[in-house]
Parts: structure tokens; sequence; C-alpha cells
């Protein structure tokens, strides 16, 4: 699992631009609400995730999209509008994959999502 991790990290910052001295990634996690088990546990697992690789440090920004749909599109705009990261994470469900698509998509931010299904 830590081998995966590392590889997805390492993959998203050179994707992401390794020219910079700083990779900011965010992370969309239902903190709360119904799928909140998914959500905590992958945020307490973040603890364990490398804040540096190499020279690149790694800034990673979690916010609570609540299971939310609504939330999660307002998250993924923080994320691109104000926080300006290089990629994102999340969320945990598939509804609200779908739901950020279209703030990714227009960014051109690379993302993970951590559930697919067709529309």
């Amino acid at each position: 699992m830590k081998f995966s991790f590392t590889l997805v990290l390492g993959s998203m910052i050179a994707f992401a631009g390794s020219a910079h001295a700083q990779v900011k990634i965010g992370i969309t996690l239902p903190i709360s609400g119904p799928a909140a088990t998914l959500g905590i546990g992958s945020r307490n697992a973040l603890s364990l995730a490398p804040t540096k690789v190499g020279d690149v440090e790694i800034q990673f920004i979690v916010l609570d999209d609540a299971t939310d749909t609504t939330r999660t599109v307002v998250n993924a705009r923080k994320f691109v509008d104000e926080e300006h990261v290089d990629a994102i994470i999340g969320s945990a469900t598939a509804q609200q994959c779908l739901a950020e698509l279209e703030v990714i998509a227009a960014a051109k931010t690379p993302t993970i999502c951590n559930s697919a299904r067709s529309r």
C-alpha cells in the first residue's frame, strides 16, 4: 500500500510540475455525513504520507465535503480558484466525483477519484 501511494504521489508531482519547490494537493473527503467512515479513515491515513519527495515539499489541504455533492463542488472550486492546487484527490463516493468533474476538467487539474461509475 505504501509503495502504491508513493507511486501515485510521485506521478502527481511529475504531472503537476516538478519544477515547483512546493506541490499543493487538495483533498476533499467526507469527514462528516453518511460516508464519514471512508473520509475519516482516509484523513487518518494521510498522516503516513510523505511531506517531502526529493527536493519537493508537499502540502496537503484537506476539506470536509460532508458526503454532499454541492459541497464537493464548492471544495473543488476553492482548490482551483483560491488555493491554486497542483492536483486534487477525492472524494470518496462516485456521486461526488461526478459532481466535481466539470470544475476539474475546466481547470485541467490532475485528479484521482477514490471511486467511479458510469453516468
